[in-house]
């Protein structure tokens, strides 16, 4: 109720055309507030209004769209979400570390949409916008999260379409080229899951067990310990 408040608190400020005030915060704020009070396909009408997204700059206009996606994939709407992302990744005004983020959850709702067919495809073009990135146009950890996490959704896609090999192979090479990286270890869980989803539970244990003894510290220690 307080985001609702505030949402509506936003849009008369928004009519009262002070100068003193930036519209395109106000929109902005607005926006969010929808979101976070649950008003989703209100937030989308909103932010498909080019009069008032006109308001607010480039980065605030992306930003209010990675919130409603990920707003919309929580609330099951991966579909939606995808169609979503797939209007806006490929806008070439995108700043760099944006464009990043929209190709990455691209290539995750693909796979959560139930088209994994379609992924090694979309996780290809995110290899390769980052080999094209000029040195220095975004840090040496975030090149290594995504590049990593990027290897670890091609083996889950693989998994999908039953493709144990090349699933598992992709993933013994991740371990190799970002060991210890939180992708490297979270693989130990995602390659469980499979062994147990193909009834192999014993190989699936040993898995988490390997995570757990070898990474005692990690943050998914305990959900391996747990699974």
């Amino acid at each position: 109720e307080d985001y609702r408040n505030a949402a509506k608190a936003y849009g008369m400020a928004l009519t009262e055309q002070s100068a003193s005030i930036s519209h395109g915060d106000l929109f902005f704020q607005q926006v969010v507030s929808e979101i976070s009070a649950g008003s989703l396909d209100r937030a989308m009408a909103m932010l498909n209004d080019e009069n008032g997204v006109a308001l607010i700059n480039p980065r605030d206009r992306w930003s209010g769209e990675w919130n409603l996606v990920k707003a919309l994939q929580w609330d099951g709407r991966t579909a939606a979400a995808y169609d979503r992302v797939e209007q806006f990744v490929d806008q070439s005004h995108l700043e760099i570390d944006l464009r990043l983020r929209f190709l990455w959850l691209r290539a995750r709702l693909s796979l959560d949409a139930g088209d994994a067919d379609r992924t090694p495809e979309l996780t290809d073009a995110i290899d390769s916008f980052l080999l094209a990135l000029p040195e220095g146009a975004i840090d040496e950890e975030t090149r290594t999260a995504v590049a990593s996490n990027n290897q670890l959704l091609r083996a889950e896609a693989a998994f999908s379409r039953g493709d144990t090999d090349y699933g598992t192979a992709t993933l013994d090479q991740l371990k190799i080229d970002y060991p210890g990286s939180k992708a490297a270890i979270f693989s130990y869980i995602i390659k469980a899951r499979f062994l147990s989803n193909d009834n192999r539970t014993v190989e699936a244990q040993q898995e988490l067990i390997e995570l757990a003894d070898g990474f005692p510290d990690s943050e998914y220690a305990p959900m391996a310990l747990y699974e």
